[in-house]
C-alpha cells in the first residue's frame, strides 16, 4: 500500500504499472532492433535510442492511464478491455504521430511503431 497526496495505490495496480512500462519499453526496444537487422553499428547513439523509446512508452502508458485500464471494477468484462484496449493504441497512435511531426528527431524508423504496436496487443 502506497499513499501520495491522501490517495491509496494499491500494490497490485503498481505492480501492473511498472510491468507495463518494462513491457512496453521491451516491445518498442525489440522492434527498433529487428527493423534496424540487429545491427550494432548502425550509427545510432544508445541514450538517444533509449530517451526515444522513453517518450513513446510514456505516451503508451499514459494512454492506458486516461482509459481507465488500471482500474480493475471497470474493465471486468473482457468485452469492455478490449474496446478501451484498442481505443488507448488508437489514441497513442495519434499522439506519436503527432510527435513524429512536430518532433521529427524522434522518428524510431519505419515500420517500428506498427510492430511494436502489433507486438503490444498479442
Amino acid at each position: 500500500m502506497l499513499r501520495n497526496f491522501n490517495y491509496y495505490f494499491p500494490r497490485r495496480t503498481i505492480f501492473l504499472v511498472v510491468s507495463e512500462n518494462l513491457l512496453i519499453f521491451g516491445i518498442i526496444q525489440l522492434a527498433v532492433f529487428i527493423r534496424s537487422g540487429f545491427e550494432t553499428g548502425s550509427g545510432v547513439n544508445f541514450l538517444n535510442l533509449m530517451a526515444r523509446v522513453v517518450l513513446i512508452t510514456l505516451v503508451c502508458q499514459m494512454s492506458l492511464y486516461y482509459h481507465d485500464l488500471y482500474d480493475l471494477r471497470i474493465v471486468k468484462e473482457s468485452k469492455e478491455l478490449f474496446v478501451r484496449l484498442i481505443q488507448s493504441v488508437g489514441i497513442s497512435s495519434i499522439l506519436v504521430a503527432g510527435i513524429y511531426l512536430v518532433f521529427p528527431s524522434t522518428f524510431l524508423g519505419p515500420g517500428v511503431f506498427v510492430l511494436s504496436t502489433l507486438f503490444l496487443l498479442t
